[in-house]
């Protein structure tokens, strides 16, 4: 589902009902596609204009993130909020050797990377949706730079989820 349209102030907004599938792999086929099933309150996309900056490895005084190391993002979000997620963009500069990041909401590192580099002094960039746990710290973004190299990363988020 999805509706588009103003909120107050003029912010461009788009409600969504966040879902995940229910059907199994096997059990999904063109003719049978997998059903959603509703795991979370139906939310409102709402434009961050301007782009609010969350994190920047250049100016943070920790530098850049190395193979192995996870860096906590904060974000300005409390339950009072009613955040359910960011939609951020993740942009990598100054990279070191190859690699990738992981960018997500707290819990254990996910399997599947966020964004990678293949060589040294790329720059690259990647958005991605979280969807944030609640809680008083549970606001809060991990980031993991996986494989051999190191990099400098800069989070913006564009937008954020809030509850209707």
């Amino acid at each position: 589902m999805l509706r588009a349209g103003l909120i107050a102030g003029g912010a461009t907004a788009a409600a969504i009902g966040m879902g995940t599938s229910s059907a199994s792999a096997q059990g999904s086929s063109a003719d049978n596609p997998a059903k959603p099933a509703v795991f979370g309150m139906a939310s409102v996309i709402v434009d961050a204009s301007p782009v609010f900056r969350l994190w920047d490895t250049r100016e943070d005084g920790y530098g850049a993130l190395s193979a192995g190391g996870i860096r906590n993002v904060f974000t300005p979000y409390t339950d009072a909020d009613a955040i359910s997620g960011v939609i951020v963009n993740v942009t990598i500069t100054g990279t070191v050797g190859s690699g990738y990041l992981t960018v997500y909401a707290k819990g254990p590192i996910p399997e599947t990377s966020t964004i990678n580099w293949s060589a040294s002094n790329q720059t690259i960039a990647n958005s991605t949706t979280l969807f944030l746990q609640g809680g008083p710290s549970d606001y809060n973004i991990d980031v993991y730079c996986g494989g051999s190299g190191r990099t400098e990363f800069i989070i913006d988020e564009v937008a954020y989820l809030q509850g209707i």
